[in-house]
């Protein structure tokens, strides 16, 4: 939930039918969404910094596990499949990689 005013002003409420729980949807649609919003953000620098921390959390909550479903498409044989996402990532979201080392260190630590 989000509060403001110590009273809450939106609750997202996650089910298997969504479209949120297709991280790869997820993952190309906000990463195109935020893109489209660079023209506004170059201009400023509050702006910019805004940018980079969106870029930051959709690799955090969707590159991150993205790159899990790349290997696991792999693991089926899904070539197509794993090459796609795996381009797209290396291309559009390259800073997924960061965090899903750092999720990989943290569990094996």
């Amino acid at each position: 939930p989000v509060y403001c005013h110590h009273k809450p002003v939106l609750e997202y409420r996650r089910s298997p039918q969504q479209m949120s729980a297709d991280i790869e949807i997820m993952l190309r649609g906000s990463t195109q969404a935020l893109k489209a919003q660079w023209p506004i953000a170059c201009r400023r620098a509050e702006y910019r910094k805004a940018y980079r921390h969106g870029l930051d959390d959709i690799a955090k909550y969707y590159g991150a596990p993205a790159i899990g479903l790349v290997l696991d498409r792999l693991h089926q044989s899904d070539w197509n499949g794993a090459l796609s996402l795996a381009k797209f990532i290396f291309t559009d979201c390259p800073r997924a990689f960061k965090w899903w080392i750092g999720f990989r260190w943290l569990a094996e630590g």
